[in-house]
This record gives C-alpha cells, sequence and structure tokens, in this order.
C-alpha cells in the first residue's frame, strides 16, 4: 500500500493481497477521528483493488488492513493526506 497526497477528488487505489483464504477487516480513520470499516468479511486468497475517491475532510488518513486465519492475525497499515485544492 502506497503512501502519498491525493487531491479532494482525485481517486485513490490501494490493493492488498492475501495468501490463505482469511477473515480481513479494512478501517480507515479519518483526521476528525471518525472511522470508516468495512468487513469483518471472509475472502479468499487473491489480489483486491480498491478504490474510492478523496473527499472530505482534508488531512491526514490513516488505513489499517487486519486480516485473521485462526489464532493467527496480521495487519499493515499506510497512511496518505487527502489536500484541498491544487
Amino acid at each position: 500500500m502506497p503512501d502519498g497526497s491525493y487531491y479532494i477528488g482525485e481517486t485513490i487505489l490501494i490493493s492488498f493481497s492475501i495468501n490463505v483464504n482469511a477473515t480481513v477487516r479494512l478501517t480507515v480513520i479519518k483526521p476528525d477521528g471518525t472511522t470508516l470499516t468495512d468487513g469483518p468479511e471472509n475472502l479468499a486468497a487473491g489480489v483486491y483493488p480498491l478504490t474510492f475517491q478523496a473527499g472530505y475532510p482534508p488531512g491526514q488518513r490513516v488505513v489499517v488492513l487486519e486480516a485473521w486465519v485462526g489464532d493467527q492475525h496480521a495487519s499493515d497499515t499506510v497512511v496518505f493526506t487527502v489536500l484541498e485544492g491544487e
């Protein structure tokens, strides 16, 4: 997952891969502290692209992907910034 900066309205692509069937949850933490959560969801091994549009409020976003298989847990985090105007 690449870090970076995006202007409001730009398309953001985040992709992830899992090498075994797993339960996965994606959480986006916005600069005002609110969170958007997708999952948990059972996914098959593979590559998963996620596309969304940078929106308000401007500021830093933290994206956390968590995956579980039985009692094993893995996570990855990416940080990017949404900017207003160009």
